[in-house]
């Protein structure tokens, strides 16, 4: 299972471990809600720990908001592939709830009323 680490710095350093072996993941990381450049290190991490770059693609942004946003971008952290998966699997969930929840709305009738009050039902004209 491989272990992500991050020690600030300049530039700061991002490193995988994995069954013993560790190496350096090359880029200009950032984490922390001060940062631009939490969205590249997000997909990266999920790009290495998926395998696949068209669902890292799909999930960066919300992984990057759930983790990287709330770490201090002054000091060291860590996360494990479970600890990702945990993050992916809620995501997913919400993903699901979210695609209920529309499907929901889209079969309301629409109001009757504008947000005025007045009554938005056609006009019948007397003959």
């Amino acid at each position: 299972m491989k272990t992500f680490f991050g020690k600030p710095g300049d530039p700061p350093v991002v490193t995988v471990a994995d069954g013993g072996k560790t190496r350096t993941l090359r880029g200009d990381w950032g984490w922390g809600r001060n940062t631009t450049r939490g969205g590249a290190l997000a997909k990266a991490i999920l790009v290495e720990h998926l395998g696949d770059e068209a669902e890292a693609t799909k999930y960066y942004r919300r992984f990057m908001w759930r983790t990287l946003a709330g770490w201090d971008g002054e000091k060291p952290w860590a996360i494990t592939g479970d600890e990702i998966d945990a993050v992916l699997a809620d995501i997913r969930e919400s993903e699901k709830e979210s695609a209920r929840m529309r499907a929901a709305v889209a079969n309301e009738r629409p109001p009757v009323a504008d947000e005025r009050g007045h009554d938005i039902s056609p006009i019948r004209m007397k003959s």
